[in-house]
């Protein structure tokens, strides 16, 4: 947003504290200030998205949306809404060029099977929050290694099993 911009914007905002506005004039600012706040608070937004994670460390892809004309810096706050995934906050800054889009990885780790959500944050360089929180509904179907490995066994073993027992009724027929 440019500086501009913003003075304009600071301005309409103050405008409806003036105590000598007509009632219908300060409703209609108040009015347009409500819509005009909600606006700029949509303007740096995470394009929501549902996941499917089948293994058990992944990076998801998550788009970042800047519509102001100016480039945006923001840090990205992740948080598990449950203890079925493991995630981290990313520590760099991320930059948006104005009007563009960025795909960012955020790294997760499966640590059960089951349905799971993430929180994604979007923060400016003070901390302040940018726009609501975005909540990702995670599927998680994931074989744990040991499970796999059990598997693996059992079908070999059933196989080596079948084959012992083709190979004596082979030899009876013969004798």
């Amino acid at each position: 947003m440019s500086s501009a911009e913003l003075e304009k914007y600071r301005l309409r905002t103050t405008a409806v504290l003036n105590p000598y506005l007509a009632p219908a004039r300060r409703d209609f600012l108040a009015r347009d200030t409500t819509a005009n706040t909600f606006a700029l608070s949509h303007m740096i937004r995470v394009a929501s998205s549902k996941f499917t994670v089948t293994s058990e460390k992944q990076l998801l892809p998550i788009t970042i949306i800047n519509d102001f004309v100016g480039e945006a810096k923001i840090k990205i706050y992740v948080s598990s809404l449950n203890s079925k995934v493991i995630t981290q906050s990313l520590p760099e800054e991320v930059s948006i060029a104005g009007r563009s889009k960025v795909q960012i990885k955020i790294p997760v780790q499966v640590v059960t099977s089951g349905e799971s959500e993430i929180m994604i944050k979007v923060r400016n360089q003070q901390g302040a929050l940018l726009s609501e929180p975005t909540i990702f509904p995670l599927k998680l179907s994931v074989i744990s290694p040991i499970a796999t490995w059990v598997t693996t066994g059992a079908a070999i073993t059933l196989f080596a099993a079948a084959i012992i027992q083709s190979a004596r009724r082979i030899r009876r027929k013969r004798t």
